[in-house]
């Protein structure tokens, strides 16, 4: 029940400054683009907006909700509450989890979806959008300006993006592979049936979410050591 408060509370939140009626106005626009491409590009270009909304949105959204928090010192409230850290990174992590989805989801289905794994498009974009948010969440739980959070989130989340985007050049090997963003690139053109991917691969992921959850874990206990003054 607490879980579940949590989250409803972040979506509350997320409505209250308006993310529901940007992600409608953002949706509509990569429908409205796609369905003027030709069926020859289509498909790539869906690839690419598929992956690169989770990645937008689980950063730098994320880095907004963190930096309003602060400023108007939701925090002290949140932690004062029976809330445990995981609970708190996990309400975050979901909640834009299922916008993310449903946005991808919606531009796949409004753009006549024919071949692709509705199940490996599910599992990409749930899991990339987890995989951004925890990056943004990382980097906006040690700062407290919008322009630090820039400094830090843009040069990480080029570093982490960029890889994907080799694969259209047919560069590839093992450690692209295994990359984060590159297993999310794949889950996500598989799912527009541009490739065929093995869904180890999808444990793999599991395994770097684990890694960033763990980072990000520390940072907020980090955070909450400073609000506290401990």
């Amino acid at each position: 029940m607490r879980m579940l408060n949590s989250i409803r509370n972040d979506m509350k939140f997320q409505q209250k400054y308006g993310f529901y009626i940007v992600y409608m106005i953002i949706t509509l626009s990569y429908i409205g683009i796609l369905l003027f491409l030709p069926n020859s590009i289509r498909d790539v270009v869906k690839g690419i907006i598929l992956f690169s909304d989770p990645a937008a949105l689980g950063m730098f959204f994320m880095g907004a909700i963190i930096l309003f928090e602060k400023s108007e010192r939701v925090l002290d409230s949140i932690f004062v509450s029976p809330i445990k850290v995981d609970e708190y990174i996990l309400s975050k992590v979901f909640s834009l989890s299922l916008i993310s989805t449903t946005v991808g989801l919606a531009v796949v289905l409004a753009t006549k979806f024919t071949t692709g794994n509705l199940v490996s498009l599910i599992i990409g974009l749930m899991l990339g959008s987890i995989f951004f948010s925890l990056i943004g969440l990382i980097v906006a739980v040690r700062v407290n300006s919008l322009n630090r959070f820039m400094l830090g989130i843009i040069p990480l989340g080029t570093i982490i993006s960029f890889p994907p985007f080799l694969l259209f050049f047919d560069i590839n090997n093992f450690i692209l592979e295994i990359f984060p963003s590159v297993i999310i690139m794949k889950l996500i053109l598989a799912g527009v049936g541009i490739v065929e991917i093995n869904y180890v691969y999808s444990v793999v992921l599991i395994g770097w979410i684990f890694i960033f959850w763990l980072w990000a874990r520390r940072n907020v206990i980090k955070m909450i050591k400073s609000l506290s003054g401990i």
